[in-house]
């Protein structure tokens, strides 16, 4: 199998709260939020003068105050029940652990599958303190769920877009930075160190190692990775015939083709000429 890679040539901070050792109950939320100067005594009065009188929850009443949002009371709300929290984004979804979960549960349960470690399975969940869906979701998955709470929102906004059929692309680069490199005129200025750190991201290893995977187990006898105006082509050659089979952001073409350098020893700063490397791989016990 070989590689064909066409270049581009360069042309208000928040404290997050720590459980307290010495604790056996945990404080009221309104404690914590006091204790982090998230907000202040009269703040706090006025928001359990507004609890009361409309019968709200106290995170209800904060909000409808405007004092604090959702993302401010998140890692509060977790250190109350006792469990981690996470703030969603697609980079935080392992999308070969998203659909241990079937889709219709995981929109009944608001339950996203976030990573498995070993036998143990990450879950973002509206309602971490629902043992009854916990024990579901171990039950479906055969695995020990690990929950973790997650605005019901943000789990609504993110769980269509984990099940679809290119997310895994998407996914393992969705941490990238935007800025790293930039577009102007229609042609990418390139700075080098910040590409050789770009290639040496775990988003960009994901991806090269996701594209060899692939091309290994679909007998590809060749990977064509070209620069497009908005996104790259990556084309895998099978049987004579090109089909692409992916399209990342146009942004990371230089990362990925320095992570093919590096893993061919190749120079990396070279662009001029064309350049033969050699690289040995172990997919699923094949060379």
């Amino acid at each position: 199998m070989t590689a064909a890679v066409l270049e581009e040539r360069p042309a208000k901070s928040e404290r997050v709260p720590r459980p307290d050792p010495l604790q056996q109950e945990p404080l009221p939320l309104g404690e914590l939020l006091l204790r982090a100067s998230i907000i202040t005594p009269d703040e706090l009065e006025a928001a359990l003068l507004k609890q009361q009188s409309k019968q709200l929850r106290f995170g209800e009443a904060l909000a409808e105050l405007g004092f604090v949002d959702e993302e401010q009371l998140l890692p509060f709300l977790g250190q109350q029940l006792g469990v981690p929290s996470a703030r969603l984004r697609e980079g935080l979804v392992d999308p070969k652990v998203v659909r241990k979960i079937p889709r219709a549960k995981a929109e009944m349960l608001s339950a996203l599958a976030l990573f498995q470690v070993r036998g143990t399975l990450t879950v973002a969940m509206a309602e971490p303190q629902n043992l009854q869906h916990v024990d579901e979701i171990e039950r479906i998955t055969g695995l020990r769920v690990r929950p973790a709470l997650a605005l019901q929102t943000a789990i609504q906004k993110l769980l269509p877009r984990c099940y679809e059929e290119n997310f895994a692309v998407d996914a393992v680069t969705a941490d990238m930075e935007g800025g790293a490199v930039q577009l102007e005129s229609d042609a990418l200025r390139v700075d080098l160190q910040q590409i050789e750190a770009l290639a040496d991201g775990s988003p960009v290893i994901s991806l090269v190692n996701y594209m060899i995977v692939h091309a290994v187990r679909q007998g590809v006898s060749d990977i064509h990775i070209e620069p497009g105006r908005q996104h790259s082509s990556v084309r895998f050659r099978v049987d004579g015939q090109l089909r692409e089979v992916l399209r990342p952001r146009r942004d990371l073409h230089p990362a990925i083709v320095s992570r093919v350098k590096v893993m061919g020893r190749l120079d990396i700063a070279e662009h001029r000429i064309p350049q033969d490397g050699r690289m040995h791989v172990l997919v699923e016990g094949r060379d």
